[in-house]
């Protein structure tokens, strides 16, 4: 059964993602093109209120999913409730809700993603 932690447990050592590439920076560890490991976002990050971090996986994990051609498409219907499966999401309610938020938020991508596209190809 899909719940709240298995996609929010720290990584290895306890420690988050965040620390983990700030420890790096701390230590004056630069990728190779000589930037901080760590980007200053990560200070400024916000603040994701816990119940939503599952449907942000979710999304992320989905999104490479999406159909491409001649732009990119949404993630499609038939991959989400796989996924819905796969994790066995449930009571019902929950799967449901699972699905609209991740519509909502490749809704908001695409568009995002497509005014993105159409300043580029004015410059």
């Amino acid at each position: 059964m899909w719940t709240l932690d298995e996609d929010i447990k720290p990584k290895s050592g306890g420690s988050s993602n965040a620390q983990f590439f700030q420890d790096l920076a701390d230590e004056g560890i630069t990728h190779p093109s000589g930037k901080p490991v760590a980007p200053d976002t990560i200070e400024n990050r916000p603040d994701v209120q816990r119940h939503l971090i599952p449907i942000w996986a979710a999304f992320w994990f989905l999104s490479p999913s999406r159909s491409s051609g001649m732009g990119i498409g949404g993630i499609p219907l038939a991959e989400i409730l796989a996924y819905c499966a796969w994790k066995e999401v449930g009571p019902p309610d929950w799967r449901d809700h699972l699905v609209s938020c991740v519509r909502a938020m490749d809704v908001a991508y695409l568009n995002h993603h497509h005014e993105k596209t159409e300043r580029e190809s004015k410059r």
